[in-house]
């Protein structure tokens, strides 16, 4: 009884049936992925909404660019902010050096368009 349990607590076994999975890898597991860690939905970064919106803060304009560059692959924010900068010397930007990626990342947010099809065009050379 206890090896089942400790298997169903390892992911071993289907959480509710008992069911075998295959190898887990220490976390309950389900068949219909029904568990909370398991959806792996991000509600948090509200997916879409910044083509509808037209002012960012600081704040908003940094998170939305990294997170888009993270989607894509970009794993470490160092080279995030690099191609940030990078677009902004492309682009002619005269942006001041205290708080410079916030900035340039508020100003891609006012055409986000036109920087999604600059990076896939580049994304190979970058």
């Amino acid at each position: 009884m206890v090896e089942i349990a400790d298997m169903m607590i390892d992911g071993t076994l289907d959480f509710y049936t008992g069911e075998y999975i295959g190898k887990g890898y220490g976390l309950p597991r389900t068949f219909d992925k029904s568990l909370p860690w398991e959806k792996k939905k991000i509600n948090f970064r509200n997916r879409g909404k910044r083509f509808k919106q037209t002012n960012f803060s600081q704040n908003q304009g940094i998170n939305g660019v990294v997170f888009w560059l993270y989607d894509k692959g970009i794993t470490n924010s160092e080279n995030a902010h690099s191609i940030v900068k990078l677009y902004s010397e492309i682009n002619g930007w005269e942006i001041t050096k205290k708080k410079m990626v916030a900035k340039i990342c508020a100003k891609i947010q006012e055409d986000f368009p036109a920087f999604i099809k600059w990076y896939n065009e580049n994304k190979e050379k970058i």
